[in-house]
């Protein structure tokens, strides 16, 4: 059987010099009594392996460039290029998991050894990996799965340009899961302290903006450089109004001083010795605003102011719980003093109702005592003790220690005479 040496280079590229294909398709050939044409390879090769190729195979080909001899007698660049274009795009788009497949472009390739003085392949990269995430958004966003199949493209154009003939030194993509773990923990904690904010507050906030635009400013507020760590006799009265005035912010802010470990703590922050407990934000809403290599400008409150602040912002807490209950207690009290008050009253209707009676029934014993006979006084002096006895219990109950009174509520004896004196008139 005779071939040429191109087409045998061919073969061996297009079967990725697998022997037993490359043999088993020069067999075939040959009982068919056909020579092997270069053009029309890939209808011709038969016996190839049915191989899956894993995510690293994929990123390998994508950086790393197969050596290709070029002849200079024909024109066989643009067929080489697109060939590679033709089984690059094959490759990435049977492998599936394109968003994988971005992230390990993206943690990757910088790593390669290219060369690029004035930094345009690099630019060139990150633009076409930015272009791949507003695609894969947009067809996230409309479901327009049709597409995808222009993905693969942005990954071969970065293979163009940063693809090298070494080996690539490839590690699996990591940032981006730890990064997605580490922001649903900081969106967790957002939202737990966001419910403990009044309502006042919180209906003008929103987790997004608060973020973005209000948090910077909030710490500025809540560490004043104008705060000195002396006891508080020593302040000045602008100073204890600007103590009082903050600590009322963080109450109202539902932001405290805890301790914590200084290793957990940001790297501008970590001045402390490693290992030492020291006060910070509860909730830590200084991490929101540090990144990895940024120092911020934010003043850092002495541990003895942060400690005054704790303080006073838990004895204020305690304050308004023990003021609510006492307020609560006082409306359950004057509730049940009006229910009280209003039993009272229609007792009170029936004694007028029998002293009614009992003044008619002296009138009778009046009429008998001109016709000589004797009067009967039980029945009015019954009633009358039997008022009497309702309106001392009444006021004994409503005026016992247990009810707390309004200072603006004039007092229950008084109130009930005053009743008395009405019905009985």
């Amino acid at each position: 059987m005779k071939t040429s040496s191109i087409a045998l280079t061919a073969l061996a590229g297009y079967t990725e010099c697998d022997i037993r294909s490359c043999l088993n398709t020069l067999q075939f050939l040959n009982k068919k009594k056909e020579t092997l044409n270069a053009w029309g390879i890939d209808s011709q090769v038969v016996g190839r392996k049915d191989m899956s190729r894993s995510v690293f195979d994929v990123w390998k080909e994508i950086f790393q460039k197969r050596k290709t001899k070029i002849d200079r007698r024909t024109n066989r660049s643009c067929g080489i290029m697109s060939n590679e274009f033709d089984s690059l795009h094959s490759l990435i788009s049977n492998c599936g998991d394109y968003d994988l497949i971005a992230d390990g472009l993206h943690e990757n390739f910088l790593h390669l050894p290219y060369h690029d003085p004035v930094m345009q392949k690099t630019v060139k990269c990150l633009n076409s990996l930015g272009a791949s995430d507003l695609m894969h958004k947009y067809i996230m966003r409309t479901q327009h799965v049709p597409l995808y199949a222009y993905l693969p493209a942005i990954a071969i154009t970065v293979h163009r340009l940063v693809a090298q003939v070494q080996r690539p030194n490839i590690e699996w993509p990591k940032s981006y899961h730890r990064y997605q773990t580490m922001l649903m923990e900081k969106v967790e904690s957002l939202r737990s302290w966001y419910s403990t904010v009044p309502p006042f507050i919180s209906r003008h906030l929103s987790i997004k903006s608060f973020v973005e635009d209000s948090i910077s400013f909030l710490l500025h507020i809540l560490s004043p450089p104008t705060l000195r760590p002396v006891a508080s006799h020593l302040l000045s009265e602008m100073e204890k109004n600007d103590l009082a005035q903050l600590v009322s912010t963080m109450v109202s802010y539902s932001i405290t001083h805890r301790s914590m470990k200084s290793n957990t703590l940001p790297s501008n922050l970590g001045h402390e010795a490693a290992g030492a407990s020291v006060l910070s934000f509860d909730p830590p809403i200084g991490d929101f605003i540090n990144f990895k290599g940024y120092i911020s400008g934010h003043h850092v409150l002495a541990l003895t102011m942060k400690e005054v602040l704790a303080h006073e912002v838990e004895k204020q807490r305690i304050l308004q719980v023990s003021t609510g209950r006492s307020a609560h207690s006082t409306v359950g009290c004057n509730k049940e003093n009006q229910d009280l008050l209003g039993t009272e009253i229609s007792s009170l209707q029936s004694a007028r109702a029998d002293h009614a009676g009992a003044g008619a029934l002296n009138a009778g014993n009046s009429e008998n005592m001109s016709n000589g006979m004797q009067p009967s006084p039980s029945t009015s002096s019954v009633s009358l003790n039997l008022g009497s006895a309702r309106i001392t219990k009444a006021s004994t109950k409503l005026n016992s220690p247990g009810c707390m009174r309004s200072p603006n509520v004039p007092p229950v004896s008084l109130t009930v005479s005053l009743v008395i004196v009405t019905y009985l008139q």
